[in-house]
């Protein structure tokens, strides 16, 4: 699996036109209760670094706050995830009222709730990989450009 660094996941996450400071914005390292706050899988000193999934997570909770849904129960939608996003093709997200807690069905439809929204998880996935392969590549070039030249 691919790690990432936060210059790397603004390139990737400009391909569903979210726009960096808002990037920066949930991924800093100090916590604000007004605003969602999305960790990375790996500290390195100060450095916060991200997997594919990560980047998955910022793209779903970007797609949901286009959606009109707030900071805090965004939070609770992908702290409520339970599988990789790219093993998920749907998710639906439910509540019993305007209220109540949400519920996370991966790939399901709900149950009698009043309240539900339905978002592709699958097409956003495709979409941040195909980025992710560009980064992929760009770096791949780079270090073979590297190798040759230590070579000479």
């Amino acid at each position: 699996m691919e790690i990432f660094d936060r210059k790397e996941v603004i390139q990737i996450l400009e391909a569903i036109d979210m726009p960096e400071s808002r990037i920066m914005n949930w991924t800093r390292d100090w916590q604000d209760e007004r605003t969602l706050n999305i960790e990375g899988s790996i500290k390195t000193g100060s450095r916060t670094l991200y997997n594919e999934n990560d980047i998955f997570k910022i793209g779903l909770a970007f797609e949901l706050r286009r959606l009109g849904m707030a900071a805090k129960p965004i939070g609770n939608v992908l702290k409520a995830i339970t599988k990789d996003l790219n093993e998920i093709a749907w998710l639906t997200i439910s509540r019993n009222s305007e209220e109540g807690p949400f519920d996370v069905f991966e790939g399901k439809k709900p149950r009698k709730e009043t309240v539900w929204l339905t978002v592709n998880v699958g097409s956003l996935v495709k979409l941040l990989e195909k980025e992710i392969q560009k980064i992929t590549e760009s770096r791949q070039k780079k270090a073979e450009e590297k190798q040759r030249k230590g070579g000479k």
